[in-house]
């Protein structure tokens, strides 16, 4: 943003808050509307400090991607340690700012401040092989193509004027590189799109049938910004991507800590959006998966060659002890679209990476209804093994577009409760108390005509007040219903109270332990 002493920043399009820029930490009494994309950033976990390893030794200003526990009081926070905001998340309390370097220390020492992490920079990870991963079978059987799910392509931008076979493939563009151009002016971003969606028939690509949405955020030496890859993000979202591919990445020290990859961790959950990331190129060493790669919920690709052979370059997991990555793609000699028209063969998980991408929208295609974890679990469980091969170099194996996309049509419907119930430690006799109950529904579907009662196992322990069976009516899918009841102990003593939730035709019974003093 321009302006460096006000913003407005509308969290939801609902909740406002007015926060402090001015290097003197002064509330400004004006205030410029600006609307902002949705980002979510998650604190890392289990980390023993809250500034970043690498920004400890910085000078002068730098950016940092801060996670807060309290927004308005967060903002406070930065304007005191003289930090000025440049983007704020919508659907968490993470704000990119610049900062003093040395303020950051006293910065993530303060209650309101969850991390302060560095806004990491990447590169690029650098005869058609859309028959080796059988998109083309996949097309016989079923005519799945892809055909208008928005797949968005966070790169160096793609170029469709002097490329035929991207014609009218691109709806929708948007620069956050800084260069003020949507054009591909490093053909990274052109040749990963011509994997997806070329319409070249001699060259065509795994799922020509896609929406593609341009996101460049790297620019002409195909460099990437994790604050620049955070906005593409949120525009991909709230444009209607569904799959979001990306190839591009960095070796990290540790997946934890990178802000980028904990993002996308978050936003996979909590915007049921599927994110294909190549595993990078830093093999053949193990523990070399690049970050976003490294991403849990990310499906990371390796690379192969037509043989099914694991390339050198492909990186190798595991990475901060969990299994990577999750299915590998031809990735060797892929033959792509350059920005003038022409056509290079190309190496790197940059081009295994749109291959999954595109199974994945055959797959949205076929069923839209399917969640972020469904289709990780799909493309998984369906890929062609590689005995040869450890987890750790080649995940599940080679990703077999017709055997995800067979899966995928045959996707069971269902619903399913996962719950829980919250009471105090212990309750004082005589005394009413709490006893409150929440379900998450973790399937597909509505859990309707769902009911949950309670038995006590003495009538000592009765109950004050709260319907029972409480009705509580549909669950609608990977959402939460609560219910609630008062009960109180009349004698001392240790209580089993049973819950019975029912949702159509499942039932959750739990049994917990209550005691009175």
């Amino acid at each position: 943003m321009k302006s460096s002493h006000r913003v407005w920043f509308y969290l939801s399009c609902e909740r406002r808050l007015q926060y402090l820029t001015q290097s003197g930490g002064k509330k400004m009494n004006k205030v410029q509307s600006i609307v902002l994309l949705a980002i979510i950033l998650l604190a890392p976990a289990g980390l023993a400090e809250k500034l970043h390893p690498k920004l400890k030794d910085k000078t002068g200003d730098v950016r940092v991607i801060v996670s807060l526990t309290d927004t308005a009081h967060g903002i406070e926070t930065l304007a005191q340690n003289k930090c000025k905001a440049h983007y704020l998340a919508e659907h968490a309390d993470v704000v990119v700012a610049d900062c003093p370097a040395d303020s950051l220390l006293a910065l993530s020492e303060s209650e309101d401040v969850e991390f302060v992490g560095e806004d990491e920079v990447f590169s690029a990870i650098d005869a058609q092989s859309r028959t080796q991963v059988k998109a083309d079978s996949a097309y016989a059987t079923y005519g799945t193509d892809g055909y208008n799910v928005k797949v968005a392509i966070i790169d160096t931008g793609i170029t469709t004027s002097t490329v035929p076979a991207l014609s009218g493939k691109v709806v929708l563009s948007q620069d956050f590189s800084g260069e003020g151009t949507t054009e591909d002016m490093n053909s990274h971003g052109t040749a990963v799109a011509s994997v997806i969606a070329s319409q070249d028939s001699s060259q065509l690509g795994v799922a020509p049938g896609v929406n593609l949405l341009n996101a460049k955020a790297g620019d002409a030496s195909a460099s990437f910004v994790t604050s620049n890859v955070i906005q593409a993000i949120d525009w991909s979202i709230a444009n209607g991507a569904r799959v979001i591919s990306m190839s591009l990445g960095g070796a990290v020290s540790s997946c934890a800590a990178s802000p980028l990859a904990n993002y996308v961790n978050k936003t996979a959950f909590t915007n049921n959006t599927i994110f294909v990331i190549g595993a990078g190129n830093g093999g053949p060493s193990a523990s070399s998966i690049w970050s976003p790669g490294c991403a849990e919920h990310a499906i990371t690709v390796g690379a192969v060659d037509s043989g099914n052979n694991l390339a050198l370059f492909s990186s190798r997991g595991p990475t901060d002890g969990r299994v990577k990555p999750d299915v590998v793609a031809p990735g060797v000699q892929i033959n792509t679209a350059n920005r003038d028209g022409t056509w290079s063969a190309r190496d790197g998980t940059s081009f295994s990476t749109p291959h999954v991408a595109g199974v994945a929208a055959m797959m949205l295609q076929m069923r839209s209804g399917l969640y972020w974890d469904e289709v990780k679990g799909i493309v998984k469980s369906s890929a062609v093994q590689l005995p040869s091969y450890t987890k750790n170099e080649v995940g599940s194996g080679l990703v077999d577009a017709l055997a995800a996309v067979n899966t995928a049509t045959t996707w069971p419907t269902y619903a399913n409760l996962s719950t829980k119930e919250t009471y105090p430690a212990s309750a004082v006799k005589r005394s009413a108390f709490n006893f409150n109950w929440s379900g998450y529904n973790t399937g597909n579907s509505a859990a309707t005509n769902t009911k949950v009662q309670i038995k006590t196992s003495s009538s000592n322990l009765i109950i004050v007040s709260g319907a029972n069976p409480s009705i509580i009516g549909s669950i609608a899918a990977r959402t939460t219903a609560n219910a609630g009841w008062r009960l109180q102990g009349k004698r001392a003593g240790t209580y089993t109270v049973t819950v019975n939730a029912t949702a159509g035709n499942t039932q959750k019974i739990d049994v917990v332990q209550v005691v009175v003093k």
